[in-house]
């Protein structure tokens, strides 16, 4: 068995921006002392969440979490609201485990991560040798070493050595309706909303399905989606994105938490522009697309993965989102510079109009376009 690599937490070290009140860190202190008391420590209250990582042939990248109480059950459609508040206190009150031991294996490689303070571990492993994933994704095998029948399957992307390109997606506004600058809308939907309720933008289902897919069908191009929303929302963007039929990926969210380094969480910016320059490195051999939104700062971000990384991005879809004239001169100055740097940032309405590029530049084949089109027309009808 291989040394376990070195630990790494999912959020950024180290980063001193907004650091937190001394009588707000006082506070969360004094409420995770109650409720770590009351709440007890049995083995049957504990379980891992496993959030699905990727790697290459030197390296898999796992991360996850440890809490203490059960996972929340999503209810069906059409349930009463109050299920989806209920469910929605159970995500963000999370009761977390630090300083667990949490033991990662996978073919002969085995290692031992240490969760952190709000109970995130993160695995860096050595590839093992006979990597054997299935449909493109590695098993790996956590258990707690205090408490070994606690045990749960994480899974790594290996991407084929086929693919001819890889996707990098927002979430928010891009795949699912979040309504991300009205804030007042956005809270109904993350406290109300379940994985059966959640809307998806019309067509995306296809579309992405199309992408993986490619035009050679000759290996599944990989997905990834680097998101702004938070860790507690993960095994509900993972139930939508399986009921919805959108093809799975990795997720990389944010933390959002209160310690001395940080008020909250991670900068946006920081946290997808980290992410998208790692998965660039961990496929260099790969053109990369970017999907997202002009509502925040999608187009800002993708043009500095352009910058910093020449000739890796393809194409930029963009999707109009609360589109004033002003914020589009912004996105449509940052599309001409791309378009300078050899990338070409499309601004779109619709699904269709993305899927139509795609299959013009390459990236999709044309006969995915009435499945797309079929599909953009059940969402709007439903």
């Amino acid at each position: 068995m291989s040394a376990p690599s070195a630990e790494r937490s999912p959020r950024e070290p180290g980063r001193p921006a907004h650091r937190s009140p001394r009588w707000l860190l006082g506070l969360e202190h004094t409420w995770e002392t109650l409720r770590t008391r009351f709440s007890g420590s049995s083995a049957s209250a504990l379980r891992i969440v496993p959030f699905r990582g990727y790697g290459n042939t030197t390296v898999l990248h796992l991360s996850g979490r440890v809490l203490r109480e059960g996972p929340p059950a999503e209810q069906p459609r059409g349930t009463a609201w109050w299920h989806g508040a209920r469910q929605s206190w159970r995500r963000f009150e999370s009761d977390e485990v630090a300083g667990a031991v949490v033991v990662a294996e996978t073919g002969t490689i085995a290692a031992a991560a240490t969760t952190d303070a709000e109970g995130y571990f993160t695995f860096e492993l050595v590839s093992p040798s006979e990597l054997r994933p299935e449909k493109g994704w590695l098993p790996v095998s956590l258990k707690l070493l205090a408490h070994e029948a606690v045990t749960a399957q994480g899974w790594v992307l290996l991407p084929d050595e086929r693919a001819q390109f890889a996707v990098i997606s927002d979430l928010d506004d891009t795949v699912l309706v979040s309504e991300v600058t009205r804030r007042w809308r956005m809270m109904r939907h993350v406290v109300f909303g379940t994985a059966h309720t959640r809307l998806p933008f019309n067509g995306v289902a296809a579309f992405y399905g199309a992408l993986q897919e490619g035009v050679n069908a000759s290996g599944p191009n990989p997905i990834f989606y680097v998101s702004g929303s938070p860790w507690n929302l993960y095994e509900l963007l993972v139930e939508f994105l399986d009921v919805r039929l959108i093809p799975l990926g990795p997720l990389l969210l944010r933390d959002f938490g209160i310690d001395a380094e940080k008020f909250i969480h991670e900068a946006t910016d920081s946290h997808k522009g980290r992410h998208i320059a790692e998965l660039l490195a961990a496929y260099p051999r790969l053109p990369f697309l970017l999907i997202g939104d002009s509502g925040e700062r999608d187009p800002e971000i993708y043009t500095e993965a352009v910058r910093q990384c020449p000739g890796r991005v393809g194409a930029i879809y963009i999707r109009k989102i609360a589109a004033t004239p002003q914020r589009m001169r912004q996105v449509a100055e940052l599309a001409e510079e791309t378009r300078q740097r050899g990338a070409e940032m499309v601004l779109i309405d619709d699904t269709e109009a993305a899927a139509q590029h795609a299959v013009k530049a390459g990236y999709i084949r044309h006969d995915w376009m009435p499945a797309v089109s079929a599909e953009t027309q059940r969402d709007a009808l439903a």
